[in-house]
């Protein structure tokens, strides 16, 4: 049974070079951590940059309209 419990945390653990552990252990020029709010920012920021560059290479224009 422990040899399970270990294997489930195991999975659940931040994978190194995963961008969440990239966020987790980034730091600014003073060498603080992000605050949770920086995170999570830096996070939807970067979602928001995939689903524009997503939308890009279907051929969509800035005003949502698609050829192709």
């Amino acid at each position: 049974m422990q040899d399970a419990a270990a294997a489930r945390k195991r999975a659940r653990a931040i994978k190194p070079g995963s961008f969440l552990s990239l966020l987790v252990n980034a730091r600014h020029a003073d060498g603080a951590h992000l605050s949770e709010l920086e995170a999570a920012a830096q996070a939807f920021t970067f979602l928001l940059a995939g689903a524009r560059r997503g939308h890009a290479l279907q051929g969509c224009s800035a005003r949502g309209e698609c050829h192709g």
